[in-house]
């Protein structure tokens, strides 16, 4: 008896732990694609590895959290976008290092 109880706690700590790990990163799956600012001046182009804002400016970058952290050339100097809206409905809004909230449309 010990021995099932045993066996049903581990099998159903396994499939927990093994559909945590095999979930994807809704976030980043949204996050993903070409965005242009409500007043059509800044284009957005969100790729799988890069960040690329306006003309010739891309970076790598990383999701932590909310927050998207650019780095040019793996440099040790981040630059980071708050998160602050992420819809389905095509909509994001991005807060700059300079405290300027930037709006993006699909």
């Amino acid at each position: 008896m010990k021995n099932l109880a045993l066996f049903t706690i581990h099998l159903t700590c396994a499939g927990i732990l093994a559909g945590a790990a095999c979930s994807t990163n809704n976030k980043k799956t949204r996050l993903k694609g070409d965005w242009q600012s409500a007043k059509m001046a800044t284009r957005l182009k969100i790729t799988e590895r890069q960040f690329a804002m306006g003309k010739g400016l891309v970076k790598d970058y990383y999701l932590k959290g909310g927050t998207i952290c650019t780095s040019t050339d793996s440099n040790l100097s981040n630059t980071l976008f708050v998160i602050q809206q992420l819809n389905d409905r095509s909509r994001l809004q991005l807060l700059a290092p300079d405290f300027v909230a930037m709006a993006f449309v699909r």
